[in-house]
């Protein structure tokens, strides 16, 4: 059966006079006796939101057993494709979202835990609060937080918590605010953002930096520039890609994407803009909110190259996990 097919299951619901709840497991049978990729532990918070869920499982390794096999252990009522998905197939998933998302306020999650490295959930387009997609991992832990996201109710309409665009101020709200078991969660939540600053500012705005600032480790003939408007600043960028290709390549071609958008002109200076950003981030937030602290660790958001940002983020690495 193709995907298309699996999905047009599906499609119906959408003329319900209910929002659903819809979760997609990409990669989700069991490999091992201890596998939760089937049933993680949000589930029982999601059957507490008073709203139809539908469960749709995809994995090839699912054609081994019986129906009635997978059914009875995952629940009947859920759909199972039993063969890979290919990139098109993926952007149908994320089409039926959106419309699932703004024409019945239905919220919709994807488990990935394939491994494949995909650029879809890289674009802002498909950030929207009524979907939430998770990393992808093949050995995920669906009791970490990043699987276990927040979902806030304004006046009936559910949508998941993202404090991305304002995190600074959600930062100093919920320090600063009552301490209750919401507030416990959401810094929680928030912790796990930060964990993801510190890899961002380690693995990919430092990896930027150290090759703008050292051009000749590309072997071309050409200049290596990365400033708009400039001959071979299109093919540099290419370049830059080139190195970084990898697991964190749809990563980076985001950020370059969005210096092409900017009213930067240089690189060098949008990276080293971002990188003081979210070092700002992690010192306020290590510091409960605090930005006369941001402000006494000035010398943290100084550096000269890549090497000083590899010890700056070194020592808040430290200074978060303890």
């Amino acid at each position: 059966m193709n995907f298309r097919t699996t999905l047009s299951n599906i499609y119906p619901l959408l003329l319900d006079s209910n929002s659903y709840i819809y979760i997609f497991f990409i990669g989700s049978y069991p490999q091992r006796p201890d596998s939760n990729h089937e049933l993680p532990i949000i589930l029982n918070q999601l059957k507490t939101l008073g709203k139809p869920i539908k469960k749709i499982y995809i994995d090839p390794e699912y054609s081994k057993e019986s129906l009635n096999t997978t059914l009875l252990r995952v629940g009947h009522g859920s759909i199972i494709h039993t063969d890979f998905i290919s990139p098109i197939d993926y952007t149908m998933i994320l089409e039926f979202c959106h419309i699932a998302g703004h024409l019945k306020n239905s919220l919709s999650i994807i488990f990935e835990f394939s491994g494949s490295q995909r650029k879809q959930p890289e674009k802002r387009e498909h950030q929207k609060p009524y979907l939430y997609i998770t990393p992808s991992n093949c050995l995920g832990n669906t009791n970490d937080t990043i699987y276990k996201p927040i979902i806030e109710n304004d006046n009936g309409k559910l949508y998941f918590y993202n404090p991305e665009n304002f995190f600074s101020d959600e930062i100093v709200k919920l320090f600063k605010g009552e301490i209750n078991n919401q507030t416990l969660l959401k810094l929680k939540y928030m912790k796990r953002i930060i964990k993801n600053y510190i890899f961002l500012v380690k693995d990919i705005y430092r990896m930027l930096f150290n090759y703008i600032e050292r051009p000749e480790c590309f072997d071309v003939s050409h200049n290596v520039v990365f400033t708009k408007n400039e001959p071979f600043f299109h093919p540099s960028l290419e370049l830059l890609k080139k190195r970084m290709i990898g697991y964190n390549y749809n990563k980076v071609k985001r950020i370059l994407d969005d210096f092409e958008k900017s009213d930067f002109s240089s690189l060098d200076i949008f990276i080293k803009e971002k990188i003081q950003y979210y070092i700002s981030l992690i010192i306020l937030f290590i510091n409960n909110g605090d930005y006369q602290k941001v402000n006494d660790n000035y010398e943290l958001l100084i550096f000269n190259n890549s090497q000083d940002v590899l010890k700056i983020i070194n020592k808040l690495n430290d200074i978060f996990v303890d």
